[in-house]
């Protein structure tokens, strides 16, 4: 420890930069690397030997273990850094004495925030809807709030008291340092472009506000207050839908729940039938999820479906007949099912969206998993 303590002495700008490097590298592995799979080798199909493939499937399926592995890691070396460091509680922001100047400074920069939401929020008044983001009462949007305060405190805790503390020693200037600083927070929000260009600029404020008197409380409270707004705008005004996927304040790549993933596929032809008829169409399913499918499960079973689509893509019919899996199917198991179909009494042109659904639970295509897109015409 001492001999630690004697290079951070000895080298103050080498070592803190190196703890930046670090920090950003179990960042990078969290949340780009542990996920690789599903949103580079699955989504987006790039080409990898099929050994490393299957490595990247195996972080991929214990991806909650491994990043509890580098949650832990993350934490460890910061309480280390802050013994060899011997940072006071003071200078990383976790003080009460500054609280009135610092919520001063905080609430005239909120409310230019919330100026310029309101000033949004007026100029497209025929689109903004409350209720559209938010519709489970004040009390649940007050919990809400509390949640997102809490939360703004641990990002400005590692926006400040870790990185711009460190990029403070790297950098002679604090111009710089704020600037490096509010980079690295855009970053980390990457690949969402409108919102890595948002975090850039608030960023930069609250670094500013920071040094002006150390404080992260004031800091992740307006943090927590200007997300809230943000995500109502985001969803209100930019795109229709509800959840955080819909409005884009996502970070990092698209995402899948191992436990609900699944391979289907049709190799056949477009389908030919009269309407009204009843059908079955053979389909290959593999169990690529970490769970065992059961249709005679008493709680959760699990079925194949489809979705019902017009030629254009359009959702005629969500939910339709359920067709049972002869056995379960245990995880890297796979099954050909006769699905069940009902035509459609009206003749046209038309498509199945074939499904896999854990009742009760969510259709896997919500969890991330692909879909089969089947053809059928009825005349």
């Amino acid at each position: 420890m001492e001999r630690l303590r004697r290079v951070y002495e000895t080298y103050p700008r080498h070592f803190s930069l190196s703890e930046l490097v670090i920090f950003f590298g179990i960042f990078v592995v969290h949340l780009w690397i542990v996920p690789f799979w599903y949103w580079g080798i699955y989504r987006l199909d790039i080409p990898f030997p099929e050994s490393l493939s299957d490595l990247f499937f195996r972080v991929w399926q214990t991806k909650d273990v491994i990043r509890a592995i580098s949650v832990s890691f993350f934490a460890s070396v910061f309480v280390l850094s802050f013994v060899i460091r011997r940072d006071s509680l003071r200078e990383l922001g976790i003080r009460w004495d500054t609280i009135r100047e610092s919520g001063r400074d905080c609430l005239i920069a909120l409310c230019v925030l919330l100026f310029i939401a309101g000033a949004m929020v007026i100029t497209y008044s025929h689109t903004f809807s409350f209720d559209r983001y938010y519709d489970e009462g004040f009390f649940s949007l007050l919990d809400d709030l509390s949640f997102c305060a809490f939360w703004g405190i641990v990002q400005q805790f590692m926006l400040q008291s870790i990185v711009l503390v460190r990029a403070l020693q790297v950098f002679k200037r604090q111009s710089i340092a704020v600037v490096a600083s509010a980079i690295l927070f855009s970053l980390v929000h990457a690949p969402n472009v409108s919102l890595m260009i948002l975090t850039l600029v608030f960023g930069g404020l609250c670094c500013r506000l920071f040094l002006r008197n150390r404080n992260i409380f004031t800091l992740g409270i307006v943090h927590g207050v200007v997300h809230k707004a943000l995500a109502m705008l985001f969803s209100s005004l930019i795109v229709s839908g509800l959840g955080y996927y819909d409005f884009n304040l996502r970070i990092g790549p698209v995402r899948g729940d191992p436990g609900l993933f699944a391979y289907v596929e049709y190799k056949g032809s477009p389908l030919q039938a009269r309407p009204s008829e009843e059908m079955t169409v053979p389909v290959s399913v593999i169990n690529k999820s970490t769970r065992r499918w059961d249709s005679e499960d008493r709680d959760h079973p699990v079925f194949m479906s489809y979705h019902l689509l017009d030629a254009k893509g359009e959702m005629l019919a969500f939910e339709n007949i359920r067709t049972p899996f002869s056995k379960a199917i245990d995880p890297g198991g796979a099954a050909v099912v006769n699905l069940l179909v009902n035509v459609p009494p009206e003749a046209g042109e038309y498509c199945l969206e074939v499904d896999i659904v854990k009742e009760g639970v969510a259709w896997f295509k919500d969890k991330g998993s692909r879909t089969a897109l089947i053809p059928l015409s009825t005349r």
